[in-house]
């Protein structure tokens, strides 16, 4: 940020076109529902932020948002999970080697199950790549663990997501599973033992 408090290019410096600190303008139009929880991720070759949040009805959705306020492709949400049940709290990073975004949840499907983690990869573009990913109850851990609030990042090093939640089977422990985009899930969800 410069200090008048503008997103700036952390590559050069460069603040031009950067969305000032005091700008302010609407991401979604959902009529009747209402929109929590918004996570962005930046995309620094393209210019755009994706913006992801869920809606009243349990659904996830994301916009795509330009350097310069402005929606992309009209303003035309993304859905990136409809799925049966509630699907909350999503976080999203961005693969600059790749040039794709990728967003988790905490997910309820299907019915009467424990809340697992999803997740999805998007282009940048805006499109889908592949489907929802389940990232969590895919390995050692209990099946009666509920898992919440997912988090993600990108490690530049190893070329793939890390996801990080935390799993309650009788007490909190945090646990973290990395995630090669749309081609899958990379060993065991690991328990972190801190």
């Amino acid at each position: 940020m410069d200090p008048d408090g503008n997103l700036c290019d952390p590559a050069t410096g460069d603040c031009t076109g950067a969305i000032p600190a005091t700008s302010s303008f609407q991401i979604s139009n959902s009529a009747g529902f209402d929109d929590h929880w918004p996570e962005l991720a930046f995309d620094l070759t393209n210019e755009q932020f994706l913006v992801v949040y869920h809606r009243n009805t349990a659904d996830i959705f994301g916009q795509r948002v330009s350097t310069s306020s402005l929606p992309v492709n009209s303003g035309s949400e993304i859905t990136i999970s409809s799925a049966a049940n509630n699907q909350r709290y999503p976080s999203v990073a961005y693969d600059s080697d790749n040039s794709a975004f990728f967003v988790v949840w905490m997910d309820d499907r299907p019915a009467g199950a424990t809340e697992n983690v999803y997740g999805q990869a998007i282009d940048s573009s805006g499109s889908l790549i592949g489907t929802n990913l389940q990232i969590s109850q895919v390995g050692p851990i209990p099946a009666t663990q509920e898992d919440y609030v997912p988090t993600v990042y990108y490690d530049p090093q190893n070329q793939n997501f890390i996801t990080f939640w935390i799993g309650l089977d009788g007490d909190d422990d945090l646990y973290y599973q990395r995630v090669n985009g749309s081609s899958g899930l990379v060993g065991n969800s690991t328990s972190l033992q801190i």
